[in-house]
């Protein structure tokens, strides 16, 4: 994430904007170098990229071609399991292509791009902010008329038809041209931007921090045999590892971090354990505990008046989502263990805690989660507590009439990309499991 490597690894705060503006520019300027079309402003910089020859921690840092590719398809509403961008791809984007040159309506258009429907009304807001812009001095009417036509010239401020003219075809270009992207950025690197302004250690210490969060999400061999030995030889080298940073999930990492997650997959690869982040439920059967990951629930002692009130409150949360369509029950065996994910057509994802009958207090307490689709497997890795500070989740607590506001979630309009997107991440999930 550039913004965090920003935050944590720049040396001198006080230039933090200039360089991000920098890294903005030159991404922005290796976009038009090979698409030369100016009508879009997207500078695909939230993310870098980190290539190691395996020799060097830190290899040549870039802009990140998957960061495009990834983005591309979300502008375009695409929702695929994994991105392999092959011609079955180019195939898929171009589909959405003569989807988007059919659309009629600004609805169909909110309906089924909403992030290019987001870019309409965008635009039209700062048309009307262009319009008060100073005009005074020879550079005032410059920057006026530069950002007057340059959305014009999206046609952002005409009528739907040109606006969806255009669109098409700036993203038939993205399309058509995107290879020529990729080739383009692997011949460029910040290495030289980043030499003077940034503390290195500490950026050793960030990109050895990403390479365990890749290893901790993918468990498999050869991701490990690749990214293992830069780590061990990050914890072998003479460098200053004092630091303690934020990595991009709020996670505080110090050398101690560092070597204690280092040895957990070191262990995991040793005795080469598999697992699941999710374990898939048939619908309407009862959750069977695995031994070996239940835990040990702590007995308290309580009246008989209020375990009956917790067991009638348990009980009813059960039969409230067994009445509910969900179409898959996924349950949680690492942070969410005591959870459920119920996932459903319209897209929707709720989490909410299981109650288990032989341990009335589970239906206490804890709120309810949810998120779209798209979200889910990343956001159902973090803790809770980042969950509730993040805008694209949404909470609910189990108090009034919490069951009207999860079913009024489950009766918002499903699109055909969502119900793909949730028979996606089911079949993977039952691959997984």
């Amino acid at each position: 994430s550039l913004k965090v490597l920003l935050d944590e690894c720049i040396i001198d705060k006080s230039q933090k904007e200039n360089k991000f503006n920098e890294f903005c520019y030159r991404s922005r300027e290796h976009l038009h170098q090979v698409f030369k079309y100016r009508k879009f402003q997207y500078d695909f910089t939230d993310y870098l990229t980190c290539y190691s020859d395996g020799e060097h921690i830190v290899g040549y840092i870039r802009a990140s071609y998957d960061e495009f590719l990834k983005n591309t398809l979300r502008l375009l509403n695409i929702m695929v399991d994994k991105v392999k961008d092959d011609d079955q791809l180019t195939k898929r984007m171009q589909q959405r292509l003569e989807v988007l040159k059919n659309i009629n309506t600004e609805r169909e258009l909110q309906i089924e791009f909403p992030f290019i429907y987001g870019d309409l009304i965008r635009g039209r807001q700062f048309i009307q902010n262009v319009k008060r812009l100073p005009q005074e001095t020879p550079e005032e009417k410059e920057e006026y008329q530069r950002q007057k036509d340059y959305y014009y010239a999206c046609a952002l401020k005409q009528n739907l038809g040109n606006f969806i003219k255009t669109q098409t075809e700036l993203y038939r270009r993205f399309i058509d041209l995107r290879f020529a992207y990729k080739a383009f950025i692997e011949k460029k690197n910040y290495n030289l931007v980043m030499k003077d302004s940034f503390n290195i250690d500490k950026v050793k210490m960030y990109v050895v921090d990403r390479y365990l969060k890749i290893c901790e999400d993918n468990p498999k061999d050869s991701v490990w045999e690749r990214y293992s030995p830069l780590i061990k030889k990050f914890l072998e080298e003479n460098s200053n590892k004092s630091y303690i940073l934020t990595n991009d999930e709020g996670r505080r990492v110090s050398l101690k971090d560092i070597k204690n997650r280092y040895e957990v997959l070191c262990k995991k690869h040793d005795s080469r354990v598999i697992y699941t982040e999710w374990e898939l439920v048939p619908q309407g059967k009862d959750i069977m505990k695995k031994e070996e990951q239940s835990g040990t629930i702590r007995t308290i002692s309580m009246k008989e008046e209020e375990l009956d009130r917790l067991r009638e409150r348990g009980e009813d949360k059960t039969a409230f989502y067994e009445k509910t369509p969900y179409l898959a029950k996924v349950i949680g065996l690492m942070k969410y263990k005591e959870y459920a994910a119920y996932l459903y057509e319209n897209g929707k994802i709720i989490l909410d805690r299981q109650y288990d009958k032989e341990y009335p207090r589970t239906a206490r307490g804890d709120a309810i989660y949810h998120m779209g689709v798209m979200d889910f497997e990343h956001l159902s890795k973090l803790d809770k507590t980042v969950l509730r500070n993040l805008p694209t989740v949404g909470r609910i607590t189990h108090h009034g009439k919490w069951q009207e506001k999860v079913e009024k979630l489950l009766q918002e309009e499903a699109t055909d990309n969502s119900k793909e997107a949730v028979h996606l991440l089911i079949r993977k999930l039952k691959k997984e499991s």
